[in-house]
C-alpha cells in the first residue's frame, strides 16, 4: 500500500495542532481540503483522530501512526534535499510581523556579509512561516514565538535576536 504524503502532513498536522483550523492554516489549505485529505488517508487505514467539539485528538491507532508518519515526512524532505543537490542558494528569511525590527536584522547581516544572498518571505502570521521552516521553504522565520498557541512546533529552535548575528 502506497501512502500520500499530502494525507500524512494532513494527519501529522492536525494531530500537532490538535485543531483542523491551526492545521489547515500551517499546510495553506482550507479546512475541508484538510479533512478531506485525511478522510482518504483513514478510509485506508482506519480512524486516526477523534474530532471533539474543540479541536482533535489521534486515536490509539492515530498515537501509534504519529511517529511513523513524521519519520515518514523528515525522510521524504531529506530526498528532496538530496535530490537538489549541494549547492547553496540564498539565505531565506521571513520577516513579518513588526517588520521593522526584524529588517534591520537582515539590513545588518546583509552588511556584515555583502556576498551572501538573502531572498526576503512575509507571510502574515508566525505560524505559517514556521510551518514553511518546516516544509524547508525557509531558512528563518523572524517573530515573538511567545505568542505561539501551543509553542514552538517539535524540532524547531528559538534564538533571541541580539544572539544571531
Amino acid at each position: 500500500m502506497d501512502l500520500d504524503l499530502a494525507q500524512v502532513r494532513a494527519f501529522v498536522a492536525a494531530a500537532r495542532y490538535g485543531s483542523m483550523s491551526g492545521a489547515a492554516v500551517e499546510l495553506f489549505l482550507s479546512q475541508q481540503a484538510l479533512s478531506k485529505r485525511i478522510r482518504r488517508l483513514e478510509e485506508r487505514l482506519g480512524p486516526l483522530l477523534v474530532r471533539l467539539p474543540d479541536g482533535v485528538r489521534p486515536t490509539e491507532a492515530g498515537r501509534r501512526f504519529l511517529p511513523a508518519a513524521q519519520r515518514l515526512l523528515d525522510a521524504a524532505d531529506a530526498a528532496l534535499d538530496a535530490a537538489r543537490g549541494a549547492t547553496a542558494g540564498p539565505l531565506r528569511v521571513d520577516v513579518w510581523g513588526h517588520a521593522h525590527e526584524p529588517l534591520r536584522l537582515v539590513r545588518r547581516f546583509t552588511d556584515r556579509h555583502p556576498d551572501a544572498a538573502v531572498e526576503l518571505s512575509m507571510r502574515r502570521h508566525l505560524v505559517q512561516a514556521l510551518a514553511a521552516v518546516r516544509r524547508r521553504e525557509l531558512d528563518v522565520a523572524l517573530g515573538n514565538v511567545a505568542s505561539l498557541p501551543g509553542g514552538l512546533p517539535d524540532g524547531l529552535r528559538a534564538r533571541a535576536h541580539n544572539r544571531w548575528w
